[in-house]
């Protein structure tokens, strides 16, 4: 089982895309609502950074060899998509793309991939899955992302978004939009946090937040603690406080993890 391998490149984000992903961070970070709203809001507004359609998120069981369990599941799409995905499930198994799903999650590390960089369009429209199920759909192209949360189990939260048929495929820029804003929100992959009101909707408390999105931004310590009217000692805490959250040492790093990610969004 060979998954299509283009060459690979290092894209990074323009500024005004990382701006649009922490903005995004921001809204949900103020949200009231429960975690489910929350999930909705941010699986929503990463479908309108990528011109995206359809989304599907759920906690799936890929164990090799056994059909695909789902435990939890959230989505957007019309009712004939939902459904000929979760035919596709139980009744075709072993059906290509799903099968490269399992390949893939073996490494037991957050991936992204582009549907036609794990199966050829031309293979995918002769799978049986096509044929029986997805062919009548306005499913276009699919960006999959696979998030582990207990790999000894075979558990992993899967985040799915899809373009209609008439919009063009995603480019390298979708893909790592995708991939950086999956990976940055541990609650969304999640699925047995309480669902009361109040429930925090990501670990970076509002003011740290408010930090965040002006170092991203460029602004200095100085600049900050000038707008939120703080001492400049205490903006400077509170940014260690962000890279020990994000687990790095500088501006450099934390900026550089908002517009590279970590490469896995590419095919090895």
């Amino acid at each position: 089982m060979k998954p299509i391998t283009p060459v690979q490149t290092s894209p990074s984000l323009h500024q005004k895309d990382v701006r649009a992903i922490v903005q995004l961070f921001s809204k949900i970070a103020m949200m009231q609502g429960s975690i489910q709203a929350k999930k909705r809001k941010l699986m929503q507004g990463l479908c309108d950074l990528v011109d995206a359609d359809y989304w599907l998120w759920n906690v799936m069981r890929f164990e090799p060899n056994n059909i695909p369990i789902a435990y939890d599941v959230l989505y957007n799409m019309p009712e004939d998509i939902f459904t000929a995905f979760a035919a596709i499930n139980y009744e075709l198994p072993k059906d290509e793309v799903t099968q490269q799903i399992i390949h893939h999650s073996t490494s037991n590390r957050h991936w992204t991939r582009r549907r036609p960089q794990l199966v050829s369009q031309s293979l995918f429209e002769q799978s049986d899955a096509y044929k029986k199920h997805l062919y009548r759909t306005d499913l276009g192209d699919s960006l999959i992302s696979i998030y582990p949360i207990n790999p000894e189990q075979f558990i992993f939260s899967s985040c799915c978004i899809h373009r209609s048929k008439s919009k063009p495929s995603f480019s390298d820029r979708d893909c790592l939009i995708n991939h950086i804003l999956i990976s940055e929100v541990d609650w969304l992959h999640q699925f047995e946090l309480s669902e009361t009101p109040n429930s925090p909707p990501a670990p970076l408390p509002p003011r740290l937040q408010t930090v965040f999105t002006l170092i991203i931004e460029g602004y200095t310590p100085k600049r900050i603690a000038h707008l939120l009217n703080l001492t400049e000692n205490t903006v400077r805490t509170y940014i260690r406080h962000i890279y020990k959250h994000f687990k790095v040492s500088s501006r450099i790093e934390l900026t550089k993890r908002f517009t590279h990610g970590d490469g896995n969004q590419l095919p090895s």
